[in-house]
């Protein structure tokens, strides 16, 4: 396994972060440590429905799936339709969503953080990747380096 495979195999490292490389390679990364990613576009957004369903499309929720944040909440908590040891969610093309519905995007994220740690908790990863411009970031830390690039 690579070292950006090792670190995102690593419950306690997992959280919500700035995206600091092609999607692809965590992609790829993820896919080799056996961790199911999802790319999901947000880019298109237009609302919190249109955020939600994107998600909900891309991870494949289940059909009780309620368009809301504790169905959200309660969907991720579950995972069990899921392959593999942990979970990566990269949001590409984040800025037009986030800074156009900040206070919806911010809310997102605290619950997409509170979700890590419950996936921490049962020794389980679980990132979320907020994908934008260089030098775009609302407040998220970059990525963690991988052990041994840093």
């Amino acid at each position: 396994m690579d070292t950006l495979g090792a670190m995102l195999s690593d419950p306690g490292r997992a959280g919500v972060y700035h995206l600091t490389r092609e999607p692809w390679e965590v992609a790829a990364a993820a896919g080799a440590a056996d961790l199911a990613c999802f790319r999901i576009d947000i880019g298109r957004a237009h609302d919190k429905a249109d955020f939600l369903d994107n998600i909900a499309k891309a991870m494949g929720f289940p059909q009780w799936f309620g368009g809301n944040r504790d169905a959200l909440a309660d969907c991720l908590k579950d995972l069990s339709w899921l392959p593999g040891k942990g979970w990566v969610v990269v949001l590409e093309k984040s800025k037009h969503f986030g800074a156009g519905h900040r206070a919806e995007f911010e809310q997102a994220m605290d619950l997409m953080a509170e979700i890590a740690d419950f996936w921490r908790a049962q020794n389980r990863p679980f990132w979320t990747l907020v994908g934008g411009p260089e030098g775009w970031s609302p407040g998220f830390a970059p990525m963690p380096a991988e052990a041994g690039n840093a």
